[in-house]
């Protein structure tokens, strides 16, 4: 339902938006903190946190692109470049290969990059998004060197 709301002010007002996606953000903190106090945490809950916040995301993107607050170019070539790392994750993991030493978390500094614009409305998701796209795409060539290398 948040996700409604968040979409709905993109449009009319950015600083209501990123109310919306600040109690996104703490109620995805607080249900896996909880989860692991009560003991009841569980594979299945924490895919489908993943999910939930993933989906979250990457309908805020697309709103974001639709509004034009990012270029839908730059837009498109971050979550093809995103995508390609899950993919490449998923297929390194199932032949038990090596793991990812790091993987960025660059949705929190794209709601940084968000916060920015709302408070000073100086957009800088453009190339924040182009920023971490380049760096996925660098990570995509290591990570299908390694995955060629695995067969």
């Amino acid at each position: 339902m948040l996700i409604l709301q968040t979409l709905y002010f993109l449009n009319t007002n950015l600083l209501y938006s990123l109310i919306f996606i600040i109690i996104h953000l703490y109620c995805d903190i607080l249900d896996g903190a909880l989860a692991r106090l009560q003991n009841s945490a569980t594979r299945k809950g924490a895919f489908t946190d993943h999910v939930i916040d993933y989906s979250f995301f990457f309908l805020v993107l697309f709103g974001l692109m639709f509004f034009r607050y990012i270029s839908p170019f730059i837009g498109a070539v971050y979550i093809v470049n995103y995508l390609l790392v899950l993919g490449f994750s998923v297929t390194l993991n199932t032949l038990k290969s090596d793991r990812l030493p790091y993987v960025f978390k660059s949705r929190w500094l794209i709601y940084l990059a968000f916060l920015i614009l709302c408070f000073s409305g100086f957009n800088i998701l453009d190339v924040v998004l182009m920023f971490f796209a380049m760096m996925m795409f660098f990570m995509n060539c290591l990570l299908f060197q390694r995955i060629r290398c695995s067969l």
